[in-house]
Parts: C-alpha cells; sequence; structure tokens
C-alpha cells in the first residue's frame, strides 16, 4: 500500500501512521504516535482460513480506509462469493462486538446502487488472541473496478459519469431519508461493473446526529467537517468533490463552454458555505439531470422536452406582434397613409418587447409547497391579474395572522401580478414584503431580476439572472432571462449573434420555450438574416401552443422589409413561401384578408421599384393589378371600421392606392 495511504485507522485521527523518515524503512504494523491506536498494513488473514465456521479466505483484493477488504466463499450457501471488509481490530473481544452492534443497521440497508451488508463476524486470529481479535463486514462481492482508476476505462463520456453520479444521489437520498450519512464519498468508493455502479465501502456510514467527525477524506471533506461534524450538507460536499475528480480525470476538454452549467452545479456543490449548498440529494439530482439534459441535446442535435421541477410552462409568448395578425389599426394610422405614397411594404419589428411586458412573460416560479399559503395559490388564484390581487387581499383578511405574516409566496405572487398591470412601485413594494420573510436565495433574485428588467436596468437583471443560474444550473428559465437581457443590451453585430447563441442554446434543449425560438427570429432579422430567423420558427412543433403564431411569424419575415433600400424587400421566393404559409393557417376571413395584404403590398413595392433580382417574368401579377387588389381590400377594410373616423381613412388609403386610369 502507497505510504500516502496508511493512514491511523481511528475515524477521529486519520493522520498519517509508519511513514518513514531520513531513509529508515517504513513500518508496516505500530501504534500512532497521536492517540495510541493499533495499526497494521499487512493482512491478517491468509488463503483457506474459515471466519465464523462458514466464510473461507481466497486472498486480498484491495485495502480500504479501515483495512484489507479479502474475498471469501460462504460454504453455507453453495460457496457464494462475498468481499470481507476489515473494520476493527482490538485485543478486547468486547470492543470489537461493541463496534459490530453500531454497524449492524448496515444489514438493514437495500438500495440497488448500495453494496448489500449479509453479516458482521469477528475472528480471532491462527495465532490466539494475542494477535487482537478483528471485525469483519461481509458483504456482497462486486466484481469490477473502481473510478478510481482512470487507466481501466480510457475516456468516459462526461454524460456517463454524470449518470453515475445521479445513482450515486439516489443512492444518498434513500440513506438520508433513514437518516444515515455516508461521510466519506470518493472514486475509490464507487464500483463499476457492465453498465452498472455500486456504493462499495460502507464502514464509515454513521447515523445523523452522532457526535465527532465520523470517517473523512481530506480532499473531499467539507471544510466545516470538524466544527460540525457529518451532515446532509457534508455530504453533498464530497458528492461534488468526487464529480469535480471524475470530470477533470475522464473528460478531454474540461474548460469547454459546453461544460458551463456542469462547472457551474460544482461550484454550488461544493461552496465553502453549506448553507449555499444544494438542500438535498434530490434537490441537486434534480438540477444535474438538466445539466444532463443540456449535454445530451447538445451532442445529439436533438430537444429533450421535460416539466421543470421548480417553473411552470409559461404560456405567455415574449414577442413584440411578429405572431399575430396586424389589426386594422395598422391600416389607419397615419403611417399607412404614408406607406401608400412611398412604400407599402413596411419595415419588420425587430425590438424585443417592452421591458415590463417580457419581465411579465418569463416563465413563473412554482409555489413553494412548504408555504403555509401553498393549497390555496395552486388552487384557487385567478389568472387575471386584478382578480388574483383581489382574491390574495381576501385571502389575507380571512387567514389567520400567523398565515397571513409568513407567506413569502402570497408576496412573490402579488409582486408578479403588479408587473403584469405594468405597476412597479407596487410590485417592488411586495417583494420587499417577501424579502422580510425569505432568506436570500433563488427565489428572491428571480424576481429582483424580473423588476430590473421591467424598470430597464438591463445590467441589474444580469446580474440577478446570473445568481439564479448559478444556484439552478440545470433549469432553463435563468438561461432564457439571460438570452433576453443579452438582447435588449446588445449594440454590436457580436452582441447580437451573442444573444442569438443564447436563445439558440435553449430552444434546441426543450421545445417547450417558444419565447427562445423567437428570440432567437429578431436577433437574426437585426442581422439581416431572413432565412435565419425562419428557420428555428418552422421547427416550432405542431403540438405547441404557439405553433400558429410561429407561422404567423414567418409569413411576417417573408413579407416585411429589412432595410430602406430596395435589397430590403423581399424576394420571389420569399413571398411564394408566405403564400404557402397563408394557404395552410387556421384563419377567420378578415385574418386572412390582414395577412393577404401584406404580401399584396410587398409586390407592390417589388412592381414599382427597382430590384436586382427581378426579371420580366417576375411575379405573376401586374403592378395595375396588384393595386386593384389592395384598393379592393382597403375598401372592404373600411366596410369593417369600428368609427367613422377609421373608415375615412381606410377609403382615403383605398383611393391613395388604386390605379391610375388613362383616357
Amino acid at each position: 500500500m502507497p505510504e500516502e495511504r496508511r493512514l491511523c485507522p481511528h475515524p477521529a485521527c486519520r493522520r498519517p501512521v509508519g511513514t518513514g523518515l531520513d531513509g529508515q524503512p517504513s513500518l508496516l504494523e505500530g501504534r500512532c504516535p497521536y492517540d495510541g491506536t493499533a495499526y497494521s498494513f499487512v493482512p491478517r488473514l491468509s488463503r483457506g482460513e474459515l471466519l465464523s465456521d462458514r466464510y473461507r479466505v481466497e486472498g486480498c483484493i484491495g485495502h480500504g480506509g479501515f483495512g484489507w477488504v479479502y474475498l471469501a466463499h460462504d460454504e453455507r450457501l453453495n460457496n457464494r462469493p462475498v468481499a470481507l471488509k476489515g473494520l476493527i481490530d482490538a485485543e478486547d473481544p468486547v470492543r470489537v462486538e461493541a463496534a459490530a452492534e453500531e454497524k449492524r443497521f448496515l444489514i438493514e440497508l437495500r438500495h440497488d446502487d448500495i453494496v448489500d451488508i449479509h453479516d458482521f463476524v469477528t475472528h480471532e486470529p491462527a495465532g490466539g488472541s494475542r494477535h487482537g481479535y478483528h471485525g469483519y463486514l461481509v458483504m456482497e462481492y462486486v466484481p469490477g473496478y473502481s473510478l478510481e482508476r482512470p487507466e481501466l476505462f480510457g475516456r468516459l463520456q462526461t454524460e456517463q459519469v454524470i449518470g453515475y453520479v445521479l445513482r450515486v444521489l439516489r443512492a444518498f437520498q434513500y440513506l438520508h431519508d433513514r437518516q444515515y450519512l455516508f461521510c466519506d464519498l470518493k472514486p475509490s468508493n464507487l464500483m463499476v461493473y457492465g453498465s452498472r455502479i455500486k456504493l462499495i465501502d460502507l464502514g464509515a456510514v454513521r447515523e445523523a446526529g452522532r457526535p465527532g467527525s465520523g470517517a473523512y477524506s481530506e480532499d473531499y471533506m467539507a471544510p466545516e467537517l470538524m466544527v460540525t461534524g457529518p451532515t446532509v450538507a457534508t455530504d453533498l460536499h464530497t458528492v461534488g468533490r468526487t464529480l469535480e475528480s471524475l470530470f477533470g480525470w475522464y473528460t478531454d476538454d474540461p474548460d469547454s463552454p459546453r461544460f458551463t452549467s456542469l462547472r457551474q452545479l460544482i461550484s454550488r456543490a461544493t461552496d465553502p458555505d453549506p448553507h449555499l449548498r444544494f438542500g438535498s440529494a434530490a434537490e441537486m439530482a434534480g438540477q444535474l439531470s438538466g445539466v444532463l439534459r443540456e449535454l445530451v441535446s447538445n451532442r445529439d442535435g436533438t430537444q429533450y422536452t421535460a416539466p421543470s421541477l421548480l417553473f411552470a410552462r409559461s404560456t405567455t409568448l415574449i414577442d413584440p406582434g411578429l405572431g399575430t395578425v396586424p389589426p386594422l389599426d395598422r391600416w389607419t394610422s397615419t403611417s399607412a397613409l404614408r406607406a401608400a405614397a412611398e412604400g407599402s411594404c413596411r419595415p419588420l419589428a425587430t425590438a424585443p418587447p417592452a421591458p415590463v411586458t417580457a419581465a411579465a412573460g418569463l416563465p413563473e416560479p412554482l409555489v413553494d409547497a412548504r408555504d403555509p399559503a401553498a393549497g390555496f395559490l395552486r388552487a384557487s388564484v385567478s389568472a387575471d391579474p386584478a382578480v388574483a390581487l383581489s382574491q390574495l387581499a381576501s385571502y389575507a383578511d380571512a387567514a389567520p395572522a400567523s398565515a397571513r405574516a409568513s407567506s413569502p409566496e402570497v408576496e412573490l405572487l402579488r409582486c408578479r401580478f403588479h408587473l403584469r398591470l405594468d405597476d412597479l412601485e407596487a410590485a417592488r413594494a411586495a417583494l420587499d414584503q417577501a424579502r422580510s420573510l425569505l432568506r436570500p436565495g433563488w427565489r428572491l433574485n428571480w424576481h429582483e431580476g424580473l423588476i430590473a428588467l421591467a424598470g430597464q436596468q438591463f445590467g441589474g437583471a444580469e446580474r440577478m439572472f446570473t445568481a439564479c443560474y448559478r444556484t439552478l444550473p440545470g433549469e432553463l428559465a435563468p438561461q432564457l432571462a439571460l438570452a433576453l437581457c443579452a438582447e435588449y443590451r446588445a449594440a454590436t453585430d457580436e452582441e447580437l449573434d451573442a444573444a442569438a447563441a443564447a436563445y439558440l442554446s435553449v430552444w434546441r434543449i426543450d421545445s417547450w420555450h417558444e419565447s427562445a425560438a423567437f428570440g432567437h427570429a429578431r436577433t437574426r432579422l437585426r442581422r439581416g438574416d431572413r432565412a435565419g430567423a425562419v428557420s428555428e420558427l418552422r421547427q416550432i412543433p405542431d403540438t405547441s401552443p404557439h405553433h400558429r403564431a410561429a407561422r404567423i411569424a414567418a409569413l411576417w419575415i417573408h413579407t416585411g422589409r429589412l432595410d430602406p433600400g430596395p435589397e430590403g424587400l423581399p424576394d420571389r421566393a420569399d413571398l411564394a413561401e408566405a403564400e404557402q404559409v397563408l394557404a395552410t393557417l387556421p384563419l377567420d376571413e378578415p385574418e386572412r384578408r390582414r395577412l393577404a395584404v401584406l404580401i399584396m403590398e410587398a409586390r407592390l413595392d417589388r412592381r414599382r421599384g427597382p430590384r436586382p433580382d427581378r426579371t420580366a417574368s417576375d411575379d405573376e401579377a401586374t403592378e395595375h393589378e396588384i393595386r386593384s387588389g389592395l384598393e379592393k381590400e382597403y375598401r372592404a377594410f373600411a366596410q369593417w371600421a369600428p368609427d367613422e373616423h377609421r373608415h375615412t381613412v381606410l377609403v382615403d388609403l383605398a383611393n391613395a392606392v388604386r390605379p391610375v386610369t388613362t383616357q
């Protein structure tokens, strides 16, 4: 055994022993100079020895933190192979038996990813009691290799490593639910066999709340362990450090941007402040699953849609109007008459929506089940902001004083509803109230980000959403919010491309974030990339509630002007695509005619201005025919006008566009 692994077997010590100094040979047996505990790094059992009249030793197969591990066969169960792990050497058999009683609970543990403990036996060596008494755990024999030996595995895919750690977290949650702590996780305690993995060294497992630091490995222990003793937080720190080691060993390019979310997760799991780590193994597993989904989606080029455990699916599309049929007011404004004279094909709306509208459209956090008002908030609150605020006020009046004073979720929801009503002052007041009830964390950061975004403080919003992302690296909502902030702040082509990439990263992972596809389309339009804008919108599936909006947006893009010159007009292929989209859209008659007018206006501008790609056969209709068609549609619009003023404007528009007749 290497000298660096020769440590005192006492859990409270674990300092190096037997180290050779000044050329002297190291000592394989002796007593710890710090606490007097006897140690031995010489195998105690020989081939053929029989323990407890049933376990026949075959030989050594490894060394754990407390002693040698041996392969044996259970002669009472058809020579079933078992592993014997030394736990304690003592001169007093009573002490060995006491240690056995301490570990008896391990026999009751049963989990697919934890090695089974069959028995605990004591053994007096062949030389008699003067050699001490030894205690051994009798365990399931797992024929595999430890993940501590990367030379045996070569390069594992990072996704495979994460899959292993997810199984570890599942096992940890099983232990924590039963008030046990693993204490000493490290790669050498993870045995891979076939496609499975097992936690194999349970010698350090102990009941939660027991005094003392327990067993630990310095490279993986939490910094507070010596003060607090083992806790759920120290256990999860060992998982984070183990994942960090495996990631570094098995990944060729750990600094690649594609692993940003994974690095954020490791950073939170190993945070020096235990309060900032994950609260449970299940919580960490939820975020790690999201990180794995991101990596697999990027690797395979496939969306893997899954519901979030923390955010509701947003039913609001963050869109300034590309996904809607143009209202009649588009043709009754002063700009409509000017366009009739200067060019009917108007510039596309490429800017993001008003910040307060965008903030209100971001995904909403799910109600914390621990909140005293959780039942009411989940079942009874209207989607209409004004009605909902009235309900929240009524609830506060009727609820017991303790519930009124201790429900941060009521205040957070009040904050979001005020944002939807564009009442920033009231939203801030509600958030201030929630802040007095909540410990700092991602929920407060999220709402502070919403208010900063609504107030056009994009740098502040970006900081808050970045804090959320660091806490929730497996969630897409913070990444969508950061993409939105990048779009608002983009002033150069490079910044626009970065915003487009951020949107695309979210959209390529999960088809439930249609706002990311629309955001990507806007950034591409600002770069003059009509085809790129349409490309991702086409990928929104038929099952999406925003599929119709995506097709309408594509029609807008195919017919709108990108810049003032003739090159900014759509080409023949674009207009042909627009005609196809219109033919298949589910629309009522007024909607269909308004969208058809967009195509006709673009055709008119192509006819009456020079175009580099125009040919003699370009378009089937003449300018006279297009003008006649537009005049007819504008007069039809006038019949639908809700008041005399707009009726007059539409009639004037029809007169302005009608073809000139000659005698």
